[in-house]
Protein backbone atom coordinates (compact mmCIF):
# COMPACT_ATOMS: atom_id res chain seq x y z
CA UNK A 1 0.00 0.00 0.00
CA UNK A 2 2.81 2.41 0.87
CA UNK A 3 4.46 1.63 -2.45
CA UNK A 4 1.32 2.73 -4.30
CA UNK A 5 1.13 5.93 -2.28
CA UNK A 6 4.80 6.59 -3.11
CA UNK A 7 4.16 6.09 -6.81
CA UNK A 8 1.13 8.37 -6.50
CA UNK A 9 3.34 11.07 -4.99
CA UNK A 10 5.71 10.69 -7.97
CA UNK A 11 2.78 11.03 -10.38
CA UNK A 12 1.59 14.19 -8.63
CA UNK A 13 5.13 15.61 -8.75
CA UNK A 14 5.38 14.81 -12.47
CA UNK A 15 2.03 16.52 -13.08
CA UNK A 16 3.21 19.66 -11.31
CA UNK A 17 6.47 19.64 -13.30
CA UNK A 18 4.52 19.27 -16.57
CA UNK A 19 2.24 22.20 -15.72
CA UNK A 20 5.26 24.23 -14.64
CA UNK A 21 6.93 23.49 -18.00
CA UNK A 22 3.79 24.45 -19.94
CA UNK A 23 3.50 27.78 -18.14
CA UNK A 24 7.20 28.44 -18.73
CA UNK A 25 6.78 27.75 -22.47
CA UNK A 26 3.77 30.07 -22.60
CA UNK A 27 5.78 32.71 -20.70
CA UNK A 28 2.97 33.18 -18.20
CA UNK A 29 3.39 33.73 -14.48
CA UNK A 30 1.05 31.27 -12.79
CA UNK A 31 1.12 29.81 -9.29
CA UNK A 32 2.74 26.63 -10.67
CA UNK A 33 6.01 28.50 -11.18
CA UNK A 34 6.76 28.78 -7.45
CA UNK A 35 4.35 26.32 -5.84
CA UNK A 36 5.52 25.82 -2.24
CA UNK A 37 3.76 24.71 0.93
CA UNK A 38 3.22 28.37 1.84
CA UNK A 39 1.25 28.76 -1.38
CA UNK A 40 -0.88 25.79 -0.35
CA UNK A 41 -1.45 26.83 3.29
CA UNK A 42 -1.64 30.60 2.74
CA UNK A 43 -1.87 32.75 5.87
CA UNK A 44 -1.92 29.67 8.10
CA UNK A 45 1.79 29.12 7.33
CA UNK A 46 3.03 31.59 9.95
CA UNK A 47 0.97 29.93 12.67
CA UNK A 48 2.41 26.55 11.71
CA UNK A 49 5.97 27.89 11.94
CA UNK A 50 5.31 29.71 15.24
CA UNK A 51 3.88 26.52 16.77
CA UNK A 52 7.38 25.04 17.04
CA UNK A 53 9.24 26.32 20.12
CA UNK A 54 12.87 25.76 19.14
CA UNK A 55 14.51 28.42 16.97
CA UNK A 56 16.58 25.98 14.89
CA UNK A 57 13.47 23.90 14.20
CA UNK A 58 11.53 27.04 13.20
CA UNK A 59 14.27 27.91 10.68
CA UNK A 60 14.12 24.42 9.19
CA UNK A 61 10.33 24.50 8.94
CA UNK A 62 10.60 27.99 7.43
CA UNK A 63 12.89 26.62 4.70
CA UNK A 64 10.51 23.70 4.17
CA UNK A 65 7.49 26.00 3.85
CA UNK A 66 8.89 28.89 1.81
CA UNK A 67 11.92 27.73 -0.17
CA UNK A 68 11.51 24.10 -1.24
CA UNK A 69 9.02 23.62 -4.05
CA UNK A 70 6.26 21.10 -3.50
CA UNK A 71 7.24 18.79 -6.36
CA UNK A 72 10.63 18.23 -4.69
CA UNK A 73 8.85 17.36 -1.44
CA UNK A 74 6.57 14.95 -3.30
CA UNK A 75 9.52 13.24 -4.97
CA UNK A 76 11.24 12.84 -1.60
CA UNK A 77 8.06 11.59 0.06
CA UNK A 78 7.55 9.14 -2.80
CA UNK A 79 11.07 7.77 -2.40
CA UNK A 80 10.67 7.29 1.35
CA UNK A 81 7.26 5.63 1.04
CA UNK A 82 8.40 3.44 -1.85
CA UNK A 83 11.41 2.19 0.12
CA UNK A 84 9.35 1.55 3.26
CA UNK A 85 6.69 -0.25 1.22
CA UNK A 86 9.28 -2.36 -0.61
CA UNK A 87 10.81 -3.71 2.60
CA UNK A 88 7.66 -4.01 4.70
CA UNK A 89 6.40 -7.53 5.16
CA UNK A 90 2.82 -8.14 4.12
Amino acid sequence: MLTRIGVGAWIMAATIVVFKGITKLMEKDMFWTDFTLSTLFGDFTERIIDAFPAGWFQRNVDILMYDIEIYILLIGLGIVLFIIGAFKKV
